[in-house]
């Protein structure tokens, strides 16, 4: 019998292709196969995370494609609605839903900002969308237009809007599925963390928003779901694996979480992978809790299976990341290209196409051929080139400041090695901050450089400083980073920083402001300028040739200082 489904919303008080493909062939039979019986239900969940707007996908070197599609690439969402459609043939009532961030990251956000978003999730058909931290990249009213505009339900139970310009029927807590007559409830949840990592209330907005404690606001909306006799609920989380696991382990009554925010892939025998899809938590009175998470960039399509019991517990499952790519699309026998997404897609990137035609510079570097770092998140860990160009830049743009930092989160796309374009600066540098500057004592300093390491070595951190005119000693001790020394450049010499000295800094305005946590900076004297980060980096960029061979700026452990 065909599955009856309807939605209810209400608020509570608050490649290894071929190893994948065999794993789809064993294990999708268990649940599409077999009819649910006495009281069970069968749930297929499709899903994305962090997709960061790159909606063309890549390049086989790893380059962002700007097209609707490049030939020998991956990802992108073209052939992610080819796999998204072939899953909805083998499982017709299968649920999509996107754990948050699909802004920031290319030039498709920067020049299209949430048009382009909106065009593709309605495109794709997403049935329910949690907002991440990058949502409010452009502020809280970019963030409205796309609440506006989408289809899909948006959900996050720890978000509230106020007036005005409030749309709260486009915002709920939580909303009800009836499938087969039985109850399955879906939760969303943002990162509180977007407080201080985005541009939730910058100043210009004419309204504010506000997060609240996480395991409190699901507390609150699985006491009312359960009110109403949902015995099956979905958290879509974007918090994170680690946040996931502790709240699966806290909070009863959670059967599934779809994560996101740590790009964390799941999924066994999958390069990079951190661990089983799905991976399983019990919850306080015992009962399972599936976790998945499809990595990032929109390189996989999350496919979970499972099978509920007459209680609601998740009883059988499967499931793995689809490989978004055109082997796996036609092992799967996927349909061909959608040509009206396709158009659209393309016009999406006519304007970036443009700006990769203009030439600005070149960058050197030996042992490189490429990008100057592997991948951007590395910029969250430790020095990296494309951070050392970046710092450099700024400081050749105010030569009377001593000292450049950026927040490694900023970082967004490495520079490539040898000719560069404007869209090359404008994909590793999207966010439109100004440069601001300011005197800074080297008690300060002392500050703002435990607090960039503070999490480290384990894990990555959009906080993390990229320097220029310092260099940064760390020593690892009990897995922590104690910073042990900071010197400054004076007329070619190195010079320990003292605690009463004063020194001129360059910052963007995101960190000046006190974003990623930054107390100290925020309380600064700071003098904006008129420049933002990827305009000063562009004309660096045109004075010549620049050399971004590595040298040591930020040294962990008993390296030579």
């Amino acid at each position: 019998m065909k599955s009856r489904l309807t939605l209810r919303s209400g608020f509570s008080v608050f490649s290894l292709i071929t190893a994948f493909l065999s794993l789809l062939v064993l294990v999708s039979p268990a649940l599409s196969d077999d009819p649910p019986t006495d009281g069970q239900l069968n749930l297929t969940i499709l899903h994305t995370n962090d997709i960061h707007a790159n909606y063309g996908g890549f390049w086989p070197d790893g380059r962002v494609c700007y097209q609707s599609l490049c030939e020998g690439g991956s990802g992108g969402t073209l052939r992610l609605e080819r796999a998204i459609a072939a899953m909805r043939k083998e499982y017709p009532e299968s649920i999509l839903v996107d754990a948050g961030d699909q802004f920031q990251g290319t030039l498709f956000w920067r020049l299209n900002k949430e048009t382009a978003t909106v065009a593709v999730l309605n495109s794709l058909n997403y049935q329910f969308f949690v907002p991440g931290n990058h949502e409010f990249d452009g502020g809280i009213n970019t963030f409205r237009r796309l609440l506006t505009s989408l289809n899909a339900q948006v959900l996050s139970a720890n978000l509230t809007l106020s007036e005005p310009l409030s749309v709260p029927s486009k915002l709920k807590p939580w909303t009800i599925m009836e499938i087969e007559g039985r109850k399955v409830g879906f939760v969303g949840l943002t990162t509180q963390t977007s407080q201080v990592s985005s541009s939730l209330n910058s100043p210009e907005s004419k309204s504010t928003a506000t997060l609240s404690d996480e395991k409190t606001a699901l507390t609150e909306a699985v006491k009312s779901l359960a009110d109403q006799d949902t015995d099956i609920i979905i958290l879509i989380s974007h918090l994170g694996i680690d946040a996931d696991k502790e709240l699966a382990a806290e909070v009863n009554g959670i059967d599934v979480i779809v994560g996101g925010h740590s790009h964390t892939l799941l999924g066994e025998g999958l390069p990079r992978a951190q661990g089983p899809y799905p991976t399983t938590v019990n919850s306080p009175a015992g009962r399972p809790v599936l976790i998945v998470s499809s990595g990032s960039h929109g390189r996989y399509l999350g496919l979970l299976k499972v099978t509920f019991d007459e209680k609601g517990y998740p009883d059988k499952w499967s499931g793995s990341p689809i490989p978004v790519n055109d082997d796996t699309l036609a092992q799967m026998k996927a349909p061909a290209a959608n040509k009206a997404l396709a158009a659209l897609l393309d016009d999406l990137a006519l304007p970036a196409q443009n700006l990769m035609a203009e030439k600005i510079g070149q960058i050197n570097v030996q042992g490189r051929e490429t990008m100057l770092d592997e991948y951007p998140r590395i910029c969250r860990r430790r020095e990296c080139r494309t951070g050392d160009v970046v710092a450099d830049s700024f400081l050749s743009y105010f030569p009377e400041a001593q000292i450049a930092v950026l927040n490694g989160g900023s970082i967004r796309h490495p520079l490539p090695v040898g000719e560069i374009t404007v869209a090359d600066v404008l994909s590793t540098l999207p966010f439109e901050d100004f440069v601001f500057y300011a005197d800074i004592s080297g008690q300060e300093l002392n500050k703002i450089f435990e607090h960039s390491a503070d999490g480290l070595p384990e894990g990555y951190s959009g906080k993390f400083l990229q320097v220029a005119g310092l260099k940064i000693i760390y020593e690892v001790t009990d897995q922590k980073c104690i910073l042990k020394e900071i010197r400054y450049q004076d007329s070619g010499e190195w010079k320990n920083i003292t605690p009463e000295g004063r020194y001129r800094l360059i910052a963007p305005d995101f960190i000046a402001h006190g974003g990623d946590g930054f107390q100290t900076l925020a309380g600064l004297k700071w003098t904006k300028t008129d420049q933002l980060t990827s305009d000063i980096l562009a004309k660096y960029l045109k004075n010549g040739p620049v050399k971004a061979d590595f040298e040591p700026r930020i040294i962990f452990g008993q390296e030579n200082k």
